[in-house]
This record gives C-alpha cells, structure tokens and sequence, in this order.
C-alpha cells in the first residue's frame, strides 16, 4: 500500500526578505503575511515551478494615529498615511476608507510573485529564484500583483495574474520561453477577475480561457431558478491570447440547492485528457 505525502514544502519562514524587492525601500519593518496561492507548471527540465504570492505587510502597520498603505510609485516603494478616524480597520490586512459613496479600500500588505523551482515529485525545493520575481512595475499594480495562473501552451508559458491598483483592477498576462524569466504582455481583462485559466492548448486555432468575473452587485435569477446569482466560471476565446472576447453562452453557474458553489472558481488550468474513451477538456 502506498501513501500520500501531505506536508508544507515551502513557507512563509522560507522567504528571505533581505532579497525582496521591497527591501530598502522604506523606513518600516515588514513581515510575510502569507507564501501562498501559487500558480503551478512543469519545466523542461522535469522539475516543477511554482509561483509563490508573497504578501509582504508591515509590522506596525498603524503609527502615529495613521494607518499605512504600501504603494508602487514610478519604480520605489512608498507608504502612504490615513488617518485612523476616516477608515475601518476592522480586518487587520486591509482597512476601508469612510467617507466615499462606494466601497474604497486599500492594503497594509503588497503582493509580489516569487519563482520557486521545486524537485519533480514537488517535494522538496531546488532553488528560489529572487533574481527573477515579479513585482509591480507600473501605476496599473502600484498595490501588488497577485494570484499567479500558469499554462503551457505549444512549448511556451501564459501566466495570468491579479493586477491591484486604484486604476483597476485588472488580469494581466505574462509570457516566458522557460516558465522562469516572465515578460510582461499587457492587461487583458479590465476588470476584477481573480482566477483567468487559459486552456492548455488550442481549440479550432484559439485560445481559450476560463474567466471569473466578480463584483460587489449581482442580479437575481428568478423565484425557483436552479442557479443562484453569484461569481460564476465564464469562458472567453481569443486569437493570440492578448485580446480576448467573452463566449455570450453562460459557464458553469452556482446551483440554487447547494451553497457548496456559492464560492466557485476555477483551479488549475483545463487539460486535454482521454476518460473512458471519450477525449474532452478536465477542469478541477
């Protein structure tokens, strides 16, 4: 009988803040919050890859009756000071600023990317690549990048990712020949998309993706619908993978009898694979 392993292979303890590319930046202590929600592929080589969100916070994040934001600005790290009387600190990782008509918050953490080169079997680490991180570089995610998604398609790499900024908040997509040096591409969904999968692989000579819309405001279904209204996984095409345009038929929605999809987001991306002698696109 074999077993499965089920352990931690890398930690918020394993990141070296000396090597951020924060370090320096500013006159404030800063800790990793959180080394996680990494997007995952396999490189040439046989290893693995994955790309760590490292969500660098500040130790003290309120001084002085402020509380401070950290901010990308025109290639620096700055913090920015609110003072505690116009926000709402109730959730220690963000605060909400007050006197606005709708809902504005910002962040006591930034969020960069961290390539992590892994043995094949993902069990223990072979490198950490600092030289190679993926931090913001422009006023579109002057507030982090975040939530890494890696597919490979024909023998190149499409990583999309979470882009935060007061601008947007946007899909960004980055392309590497290698699954370890990225290249930034360009914003592809102007809107608040947290999980964008790319199908590994084309479909009639497009690329396809999984997108998931979000908002603060949904519409309802009507009385006895078997949906319920809610983020829900759409999918979108495209001819080169920088311009894409959404499919008009509805995805997979939530359903109405079951609060287990109330939460529904694509996980890795969609694989071509053979079941039963039927061949069709996976999607955990």
């Amino acid at each position: 009988m074999t077993f499965a392993v089920d352990r931690l292979v890398f930690a918020p303890d394993d990141v070296d803040l000396s090597r951020s590319p924060l370090a320096g930046q500013f006159a404030a202590e800063t800790y990793v919050l959180g080394a996680f929600n990494p997007g995952m592929t396999r490189l040439a080589n046989g290893n693995l890859a994955i790309m760590v969100r490292v969500a660098e916070a500040l130790r003290e994040p309120v001084v002085e009756g402020h509380v401070r934001a950290i901010r990308w600005d025109e290639g620096r790290y700055v913090l920015d000071a609110w003072p505690l009387d116009r926000v709402d600190m109730s959730d220690p990782r963000k605060f909400l600023i007050r006197d606005r008509a709708w809902k504005v918050m910002a962040l006591t953490s930034l969020s960069w990317l961290l390539p992590v080169e892994l043995t094949p079997d993902g069990l223990g680490v072979v490198a950490v690549h600092y030289d190679r991180a993926v931090a913001p570089a422009g006023s579109w995610q002057c507030y982090g990048v975040e939530d890494a998604r890696i597919s490979r398609v024909h023998g190149a790499w499409l990583m999309t990712t979470c882009s935060v900024s007061p601008e947007r908040h946007s899909t960004t997509l980055y392309s590497s020949a290698d699954g370890l040096d990225w290249r930034f591409e360009g914003i592809v969904l102007d809107h608040q998309n947290k999980d964008m999968l790319i199908f590994e692989g084309l479909i009639a000579g497009h690329y396809w993706a999984q997108t998931r819309p979000l908002g603060d405001l949904y519409f309802a279904y009507p009385p006895g619908s078997e949906y319920r209204a809610g983020p829900s996984i759409n999918l979108a095409a495209s001819p080169d993978a920088l311009h894409w345009r959404p499919i008009i038929h509805p995805g997979m929605r939530p359903h109405a009898d079951t609060v287990a999809t109330a939460r529904m987001g694509g996980g890795t991306p969609p694989i071509l694979t053979e079941v039963a002698g039927q061949r069709g696109w996976l999607s955990l």
